[in-house]
């Protein structure tokens, strides 16, 4: 009990530090910073995280921690803080605007602490069964969506080639979806195989969706839409519950996700 009183301070102490330092360098910021130095601070942020969950993690690390688990959590980590730059802000000149990105980060504050909670459940869980799994399994679930969101947004505001932006995403979605699925515990050829379907259907998803939108903000909703909806039905039907109208759902929100950027271009 007390060990996890003190890894829970621990991940408080680094969420509060990564908050702060970013809220800090944008404070600071007197210039727009260049996409390089974007996916720089991006990358700094991952690599504390990393590190710091490791050293918080301590003796619950073995090698799914270090190749799934923690790098996880801190692409997590590093899609918020990259959505944040690209889409919030890029520099400051009013008070009043620190003050808004200063609420918008106590929420991504949160956020963090979440996603360091989840991988300290999952490290606990890949050594022995504790209650809290399924709860981390759903939270997975949720932040996964939110990172596709985020990175998917990052790379098409980006303006590179288009041949590298939809390289980026496939591998962005196979990290995504891979690290979510290893929680499922499937054995390791039906995870590739069920992480390339996914992955692909996400990345011609967005190929397709480039056709009709031209704004990324919106654009980002269709992979999100469709990993919800074939992840959502994988866990599902691993419960033996798919009911039809659980198809219908998905099938819909994945059709409004195509509307939307008809509507608004």
């Amino acid at each position: 009990m007390n060990n996890e009183s003190s890894k829970r301070g621990k991940m408080l102490f680094l969420s509060f530090l990564l908050t702060v330092s970013f809220f800090v360098l944008k404070v600071l910021q007197t210039r727009d910073l260049t996409l390089l130095e974007v996916f720089g601070v991006a990358g700094i942020a991952f690599l504390v995280s990393y590190l710091g969950q490791l050293i918080i993690l301590g003796r619950d690390i073995n090698k799914k921690v270090l190749l799934f688990i923690v790098p996880q959590s801190s692409m997590m980590i590093f899609s918020e803080i990259l959505f944040l730059q690209l889409y919030f802000f890029a520099r400051f000149d009013r008070a009043y605007e620190a003050l808004i990105v200063l609420f918008i980060l106590l929420v991504f504050f949160f956020a963090i602490y979440v996603t360091l909670l989840m991988a300290n459940i999952f490290s606990i869980a890949s050594v022995r069964q504790i209650p809290l799994e399924q709860v981390a399994k759903t939270t997975s679930y949720i932040l996964t969506l939110f990172s596709v969101y985020f990175m998917t947004f990052a790379i098409l505001s980006s303006s590179m080639n288009v041949i590298i932006t939809f390289a980026l995403l496939g591998f962005v979605y196979v990290v995504a979806v891979i690290t979510h699925l290893m929680h499922q515990k499937y054995d390791g050829s039906k995870t590739l195989q069920l992480t390339i379907i996914v992955a692909l259907a996400m990345l011609f998803g967005t190929i397709g969706g480039s056709f009709i939108g031209a704004r990324p903000e919106i654009m980002s909703i269709i992979p999100v839409a469709i990993s919800y909806a074939m992840i959502g039905s994988i866990t599902v039907e691993d419960l033996k519950n798919l009911s039809f109208m659980t198809i219908l759902q998905y099938f819909l929100f994945v059709i409004a996700s195509y509307l939307l950027n008809f509507i608004i271009k």
